[in-house]
């Protein structure tokens, strides 16, 4: 009944009730993949006009309602990103934290290092934790520890809350749920002893870590391998992240999207 009084409304203010193009660049938030339009895409653009002309809705609501009506069609397994989805992290406290230790233009360093794709390459498993260190040493111009690198690099990182793991409890009862996230060793060993790794991995049929299938996102290949290992049709198959651009690569791949925006977490989704 709520949907059909929203669609009633939206109608009677002229919104536009199809389903954008991807191509257009119109899509967002909750969608189905390029080939599988529907009325139930959740395009953030209209629902916050609709919440702007009537107060009484709430924008969260709507997009939860929407999110949850895609998981009765078809869906049977879902794949998670990690950071910003299943742990907390914090981008700018690795920021402060070299920023802390006297790198001043820690801003045009990090431009370098984008450029130079240091990370990436510690992502994928090219370089070693050993040459990602150096390599950050010699940008900075500061003979600094492998340890203080360390902590300054694993500074984002935040917690593991409990009511993830109730979530992902229940979500197993009826889903197949698979990780997949760009990280690197360096993240990884920091979990592993700080915010129980191994209870993360127990709660997943299958993890993919960037550095150890040798690829990341946002290449389409990626998420065309994980579909393959793991024996999943796209169609049938929701992943969610809290980047852009890897939820839109995903939808390229065929995938049920959905982007975590404006603080949004799981207990916003399935609580």
């Amino acid at each position: 009944m709520l949907l059909q009084i929203i669609f009633a409304l939206w109608a009677q203010q002229g919104l536009n009730l199809r389903p954008p193009d991807y191509e257009s660049g119109a899509a967002n938030q909750l969608s189905y993949g390029p080939l599988k339009k529907t009325l139930f895409f959740c395009f953030e653009p209209q629902i916050y006009n609709l919440c702007s002309r009537f107060p009484n809705l709430n924008q969260n609501k709507m997009k939860k309602k929407y999110f949850l009506n895609s998981l009765n069609k078809d869906i049977r397994n879902i794949i998670f990103d990690l950071g910003g989805v299943i742990i907390n992290v914090d981008y700018h406290k690795t920021e402060n934290a070299f920023k802390n230790l006297g790198i001043a233009d820690f801003d045009r360093i990090f431009s370098q290092v984008r450029q130079s794709k240091i990370v990436d390459k510690l992502e994928i498993g090219d370089i070693s934790p050993a040459e990602f260190r150096k390599n950050l040493r010699e940008l900075c111009g500061f003979n600094i520890s492998d340890a203080t690198v360390d902590d300054a690099w694993n500074a984002m990182i935040l917690d593991f809350p409990d009511d993830r793991i109730t979530i992902l409890d229940k979500l197993r009862l009826n889903y197949r749920l698979f990780l997949l996230s760009n990280t690197n060793q360096i993240h990884i060993e920091y979990c592993m002893h700080n915010i129980n790794f191994e209870i993360i991995k127990s709660k997943f049929e299958k993890i993919y870590l960037s550095h150890e299938i040798h690829m990341r996102k946002p290449n389409t290949e990626t998420y065309q391998f994980v579909l393959k290992d793991a024996q999943l049709q796209a169609s049938q198959t929701l992943f969610i992240d809290d980047t852009i651009m890897n939820v839109e690569s995903a939808k390229l791949a065929g995938l049920n999207v959905y982007h975590l925006t404006n603080g949004e977490t799981l207990n916003d989704l399935f609580v």
